[in-house]
């Protein structure tokens, strides 16, 4: 989105001495966003990276059923081993993926919890977390300590970008074309389509 964004601008202008930016501008309010959960999220993270594994409502619109979603992600968490903490995100309405997810770790276990949202974790399995109910202004905080973050595209992706986090973008079949444009501005960062995911260890290898 960045570029194309940029690209309109500059079409918009008359002056000739415009120079594109290679990043977002980034406000001061980030670095807000940014302390505002440090505390909990560093105690989450400790001596490890921390992988984002959004599993919002766009999910539901993959073609692809909650099972085939849970391989997916036991596949990521095989490739990470134990060098990544994972912290499933949700969207603002809990699905029948989020519910299936829930059910299959036994995510039941509060760790902590703030007027905002809470912070549930599995005895079951190492180093998975799962935060849901946050606002805008928690997820990005929550974003800015991440060391990865996957997600179906949409605001995160831009998110990710403005921090320069490595993002592992995921978009409908077939419309590859179209997201090109709505790339954000960052060099971390790969596309991959819904049906492709059975590859997805191949493109973290990108980043781990």
């Amino acid at each position: 989105m960045g570029e194309h964004f940029v690209n309109l601008y500059e079409k918009s202008i008359s002056s000739k001495n415009f120079k594109k930016r290679q990043l977002y501008p980034k406000p001061d309010s980030l670095y807000i966003f940014n302390k505002k959960n440090s505390i909990i999220m560093n105690s989450i993270k400790k001596d490890k990276k921390c992988l984002i594994f959004h599993l919002d409502e766009k999910w539901s619109d993959s073609g692809l059923t909650s099972y085939q979603i849970y391989q997916i992600f036991l596949n990521i968490k095989k490739s990470v081993k134990d060098n990544y903490v994972i912290i499933i995100t949700t969207g603002m309405n809990l699905t029948e993926v989020n519910d299936y997810f829930i059910e299959k770790f036994k995510i039941n276990k509060v760790m902590h919890q703030v007027s905002s949202f809470k912070i549930n974790y599995t005895s079951a399995e190492d180093n998975i977390f799962l935060i849901q109910n946050t606002d805008i202004i928690d997820l990005i905080s929550i974003i800015s300590f991440s060391d990865l973050v996957i997600e179906p595209h949409g605001s995160l992706t831009h998110i990710c970008g403005i921090y320069n986090i490595p993002i592992i973008d995921v978009i409908r079949d077939n419309t590859a074309n179209f997201f090109n444009k709505w790339k954000p501005v960052t060099d971390k960062y790969i596309q991959i389509e819904y049906r492709d995911l059975k590859n997805i260890n191949t493109v973290l290898k990108e980043f781990i």
